[in-house]
């Protein structure tokens, strides 16, 4: 279960994390409406974590442990870290959503991007030991559900 989630989960959150702040700088250029803060880290951990516990509900056909929710919460939270740090860096490198590489190398200077990190990691770890198993608990009743349509019918 470890594997799977875990890589399904880097997938969804790279590709949410990268492409968010593209769609909301096309958004921007083509409509005029301004979402840029629409606090990305957060809603890409989210997302991730909610598709990564569907797909573990489907593939297991049912609830891991504690500890191997724990175990995912930790190891998403690390991934969340790491790809939250490359996201800032290239996109204010490619002159790419809200954050330019002025800002980025003022908040290195100033020390903000500790307490920002820190902050975003914390939201990351409660969003991966929350909502993950309750996208799992959801696509379970689910499942359920519709294996008892099929039944009844």
């Amino acid at each position: 279960m470890k594997t799977i989630s875990l890589w399904q989960y880097t997938v969804c959150l790279v590709a949410i994390r990268f492409l968010l702040p593209i769609a909301i700088v096309l958004l921007l250029v083509l409509t005029g409406i301004n979402l840029t803060n629409v606090g990305i880290p957060v809603l890409s951990a989210i997302l991730a974590a909610a598709v990564a516990g569907r797909g573990v509900a489907r593939s297991a056909r049912h609830m891991p442990d504690w500890r191997e929710l724990l175990t995912f919460a930790c190891l998403a939270t690390l991934i969340f870290f790491f790809v939250n740090y490359a996201a800032y860096v290239l996109l204010a490198w490619s002159e790419i959503g809200p954050i330019s590489l002025y800002t980025l190398n003022d908040w290195h200077r100033t020390g903000q991007v500790i307490f920002l990190m820190g902050f975003l990691t914390t939201v990351a770890f409660v969003s991966n030991a929350v909502v993950f198993p309750l996208c799992i608990k959801a696509e379970l009743r689910s499942l359920a559900r519709k294996q008892q349509e099929v039944v009844d019918q």
